[in-house]
């Protein structure tokens, strides 16, 4: 082996850094190189992308692996089994890419090719599949819950929301998106659930279709606390969703939410309360002054 190519992280180590393999199977092509290298002087070129997926997304997928194998068989999976579910799940959940090979087919792109789209993507799909596994241990739950929230709040950070968008980086529609997502974006739960428009058709018409201005809750989410009780209140606690709802006041080209102690920069709807009033029996509103309600449980 003359040359390889590996993703690793830079780690701080002593007064210097170390690269470390990213994967697993990273490390196995960086030990047989070493190995057919042993004593001779090596040449590296080190190139970083912002489309190369993180270490976090690499800990994130294995911590979910495991996860779905303990909910499954009840016990922590060994190496090997965690490593046999692997390949399952990246057969039934990762892109596809043209095989090299076979002209015409399609092939799955396993984590160490995966770029930080193509990761996102694949995480999303881990966190569904365990959602439709049915009760966690409160332990389970606990650990689902952190990861579902710090990944929330990573791609909120992006540009764009991967999931909102198909393999070829083409939006989806609302149809698309609403079978891609199981759960609800603040709280994970899964059931009937209700669109939420971040920007609303009143602020935004045009955008009332795209995807990156949607959030899936459930019912109290959505009328009790978000629109019962405005933005301040319902991201104070949902943190995780801050930013993806500030990409969308970004995208709309309207001003982002500020957490400053003063009155939201969101629009205010006058007949909130009247809207609560009509979820639970009393006095009806006009469709047209609020975002509308769109159940999905159809696709559950």
């Amino acid at each position: 082996m003359k040359e390889m190519t590996i993703r690793a992280v830079a780690r701080k180590f002593d007064a210097g850094y170390l690269f470390v393999p990213a994967t697993k199977a990273d490390k196995q092509v960086m030990q047989m190189f070493c190995e057919e290298s042993k004593g001779e002087y090596v040449t590296m070129d080190v190139t970083t992308s912002r489309k190369n997926k993180s270490y976090d997304q690499v800990k994130t997928v294995w911590a979910l692996i495991e996860l779905i194998y303990e909910v499954s068989q009840k016990v922590r999976p060994t190496t090997q089994q965690a490593a046999s579910l692997y390949m399952e799940l990246i057969m039934l959940y990762a892109d596809r890419v043209p095989s090299l090979i076979n002209i015409g087919e399609k092939i799955p792109v396993t984590l160490s090719q995966m770029d930080k789209e193509q990761a996102v993507r694949f995480i999303q799909c881990l966190i569904n599949h365990l959602c439709e596994m049915g009760k966690l241990s409160d332990l389970q739950a606990s650990s689902l819950t952190e990861i579902f929230q710090s990944f929330e709040e990573m791609k909120g950070g992006l540009d764009s929301d991967p999931v909102d968008k198909d393999s070829d980086g083409n939006w989806l529609t609302v149809a698309e998106w609403k079978k891609r997502n199981n759960h609800s974006f603040a709280s994970g739960r899964v059931g009937d659930l209700e669109v939420a428009h971040i920007v609303t058709r009143g602020s935004s018409p045009q955008n009332i279709e795209s995807v990156w201005n949607l959030i899936l809750l459930t019912h109290e989410e959505h009328i009790e606390i978000q629109h019962g009780k405005g933005w301040d209140v319902f991201l104070g606690i949902y943190p995780h969703l801050k930013a993806r709802v500030n990409r969308a006041r970004r995208m709309a080209e309207k001003e982002e939410f500020q957490d400053n102690g003063k009155k939201s920069a969101f629009e205010t709807k006058p007949e909130v309360v009247s809207l609560v009033e009509q979820a639970f029996g009393g006095e009806a509103v006009k469709e047209s002054d609020w975002a509308e309600k769109e159940p999905v449980s159809d696709i559950f």
